[in-house]
C-alpha cells in the first residue's frame, strides 16, 4: 500500500526512474513468501523510502510516527 500511495498520488509514478522501480522490485521479492508481521512490514517500507519513494504523500497523519520508532528499535539493535 505504501509503494501504490507513494507512485499513485498526483501521479509521481512519472517522476521515478528504472533504477527506483529494481530496488522497489527487488525489496518486494525479498519479502514475497514470507509470513509477514508488523516489524517486517515497517521494515520494508522503510526500504522503499530509502531507495527514495515518498512513502507518505498525503501527510502521514501520524503515521510517520512508525517510522521514528522503527529507526529508534534500528539504533537500539546496532547500540547493543
Amino acid at each position: 500500500m505504501a509503494l501504490y500511495d507513494s507512485m499513485a498520488f498526483e501521479n509521481r509514478w512519472v517522476e521515478y526512474k528504472q533504477p527506483h522501480y529494481e530496488l522497489a522490485s527487488k525489496i518486494l521479492r525479498a519479502y514475497a513468501g514470507q509470513k509477514l508481521d508488523n516489524s517486517k512490514v515497517r521494515k520494508a517500507i522503510l526500504k522503499l523510502q530509502k531507495a527514495g519513494f515518498d512513502i507518505l504523500p498525503f501527510g502521514g497523519n501520524g503515521d510517520e510516527t512508525f517510522l521514528d520508532e522503527e529507526k529508534d528499535r534500528e539504533h537500539a539493535t546496532k547500540a547493543s
